[in-house]
């Protein structure tokens, strides 16, 4: 897992990803951002992390 800057058009969102040696398992963006990050950052809408089939998956 790491966290990441996640760029998407004009906004920023503060994100994480989940890699397994075969690829992306997963990423997900911050819903409730910190007072501190609420200048920087959007917040995302969608509460469940979007998946993604990895690489050696059939």
């Amino acid at each position: 897992m790491a966290g990441y800057c996640e760029a998407a058009g004009d906004a920023r969102y503060n994100s994480v990803v989940c890699v397994t040696g075969d690829g992306v398992l997963g990423n997900h963006r911050k819903v409730h951002q910190p007072l501190s990050e609420d200048a920087s950052f959007a917040s995302g809408t969608v509460s469940t992390p979007s998946t993604h089939r990895s690489a050696g998956s059939g």
